[in-house]
This record gives C-alpha cells, structure tokens and sequence, in this order.
C-alpha cells in the first residue's frame, strides 16, 4: 500500500517536472536572444529631433557653400547631438558621422546631398533557430540639394534598383522613387 502511494506520488511528480520543462523550453524559445536597440534609450521618445532638422538645414548650407565637398564642412555639424541614441552601435561612436553623404553621382538618389538614420528603429529581434521578427518605426531626416530638409517616415522608404545594378534605399521626391518599389524596412512577424 505503502509502495503504491509512494510510485504513484513520484509519478505525479515526474509528470508535473516534464511539464514545467517543456513549458521552460517553448517559453525560452519564444524569447529573443538578441534585439536591436534595447542597449540604448529611444531617440524618438527622449531625443531632439527638431534640433536634428535644423542642424541638418545648417550642413546642407554648408555643403552646398563648399560645392558639396563634406570635407571641408566643420565636423560639430556632421556629429548630431543624439548620436549616442542610435540604434547602431557604431554611430555612437565619438568619431563617426551621423550622417551618410551622398556623391551627386549615386545612381538611386542624385537629389539627395545627406541623410541620417538616428531616429530610424528598425527593431530586430533575432530567435534560437532562424526567426527574425522586424517591427520598424521612426523617420529620416533627409537633406536635399535643393536645400530642402524633411523627415520621412520609415514606412515612405522604398528599396531600389538601377542601372549599375545595385539597390538602396529611395526617398520620396528622388526621381527614381515609386510607391509601389519594396519597403526598404518591411515589418515582419516571424
């Protein structure tokens, strides 16, 4: 009687073991092992991006006074101040610019003299196996040579081709911009 309480009790508690672990290993899985930004507060939420647009109203005047030669730009105008809020661990580095400078020959976006990514959060989530969810958010601050200085949303960015063959990414009023082109940043589920 004894023995058969004994097996039964140590049945339940194997049962309720295997349970707990296969509850433990589909919630581990269900966990991330690595997500893009989480080391780094959101310059969307805590960041100046106002400031951002007017500092970039300031390099694009620069450039254009130095015909589009970024090197002769003062450097403080190329490092913005919420940098260290990127979601890319290298523009938060001290010497690197927050901004990509675009030659007048670039087969996608010719109109284009800069742009940053500081307040794009792409949101990447990375599982065990080969799962990737993406859930982009944010805007880029893009400066044309026509002097103009907008923001862009995330979902307005298209990914392109052209003639050399090669593909990046396209801002509304490029020429090369169609709405119907792929989302540079496609949100995903998994």
């Amino acid at each position: 009687m004894e023995r058969n309480r004994f097996l039964k009790w140590s049945g339940i508690a194997m049962a309720i073991m295997l349970c707990t672990a296969v509850v433990w290993v589909a919630f581990r899985r269900s966990q991330p092992i690595l997500e893009t930004g989480k080391d780094t507060p959101n310059p969307l939420v805590v960041g100046d991006p106002e400031k951002a647009v007017r500092q970039t109203e300031r390099l694009v005047a620069a450039l254009k006074a130095v015909q589009w030669d970024y090197v002769k730009v003062p450097r403080e105008l190329a490092k913005l101040p919420d940098s260290a809020l990127a979601e890319d661990p290298v523009m938060r580095e001290a010497n690197t610019m927050s901004y990509r400078f675009v030659p007048s020959t670039d087969p996608n976006i010719p109109e284009v003299a800069v742009y940053t990514d500081i307040y794009v959060r792409r949101n990447i989530a990375h599982f065990a196996g080969d799962r990737t969810v993406c859930n982009p958010e944010g805007f880029y601050i893009v400066g044309f040579r026509d002097g103009r200085v907008v923001k862009v949303p995330i979902d307005k960015v298209r990914l392109g081709s052209n003639a050399l063959g090669g593909r990046g990414i396209v801002f509304p009023d490029t020429k090369n911009y169609k709405e119907n082109l792929p989302l540079a940043w496609k949100p995903s589920r998994g």
